[in-house]
Order: C-alpha cells, then structure tokens, then sequence
C-alpha cells in the first residue's frame, strides 16, 4: 500500500503544512492541477483508494480516517486473493 498527498500548494505553504502536521509520507506538488483533473477532485481532502490495476476502489472527499482505513484494509485483502 503507497500513500501519498498531492498539493497545488507553493512550496513553501506545502513543507510548511507538512512541517506542523508531521506528515511523514510522500508529499507531490501538482501545480497545474492535473491529478486532480483525472481524478474528478473538486473539494479537499480527497482521498481514494487505488488497486494494484490502477482502478479507483474507493473515493470521498473528507477527512473521515477510519472509513478510509476500513476502505483500504478492504483493498488490499481483495488483492491479496
């Protein structure tokens, strides 16, 4: 399982975000927006899960950590099969 954060944000705003949150997983800029576009994001936070196959499993925007944790321990079982 790959976790990752995507920001439109400046640099700076982005390590300073990452700074006072102690995000410890990879952190991309998207300055044109682009993933969100492929995606359908229209609000943050997003979050989604994605197989192995590169199909979406699961999308919300929200900040709910344990219906993402029940969707992702979902996937990642599904793809152990």
């Amino acid at each position: 399982m790959v976790v990752l954060a995507v920001t439109g944000d400046e640099p700076d705003d982005a390590k300073a975000f990452v700074g006072k949150t102690g995000v410890t997983y990879p952190a991309y800029r998207d300055p044109s927006s682009a993933l969100h576009e492929a995606f359908g994001v229209f609000a943050i936070p997003f979050n989604a899960v994605v197989g192995a196959d590169g199909k979406i499993l699961y999308a919300e925007t929200g900040a709910d950590v344990a219906v993402i944790a029940k969707h992702a321990a979902a996937a990642i079982e599904a793809a152990k099969k």
